[in-house]
């Protein structure tokens, strides 16, 4: 398992060639994302946990609170 000092747990993650989101936990070192694990399989008491109950998480999506909506729903409107 990859080392991390925070997981971001109990959220939908959405990620690259998996189908559909999953429930799974983020690993993080600093500001890099580590691994995406199956949800509770870090039981180290020592990392930061942050809950994203009730939160879709896509892991490499930047500045979505104002570019997200853009590549998402582009081509779904009119011009």
């Amino acid at each position: 398992m990859a080392e991390a000092s925070v997981v971001i747990t109990n959220g939908l993650v959405l990620a690259e060639g998996v189908e559909g989101p999953t429930q799974s936990d983020l690993l993080l070192l600093g500001d890099t994302i580590q691994g995406i694990v199956p949800r509770g399989s870090v039981t180290s008491e020592s990392v930061q946990r942050i809950d994203a109950t009730d939160r879709l998480i896509i892991p490499g999506l930047i500045n979505a609170h104002t570019h997200g909506h853009g590549g998402l729903a582009k081509g779904l409107g009119d011009r």
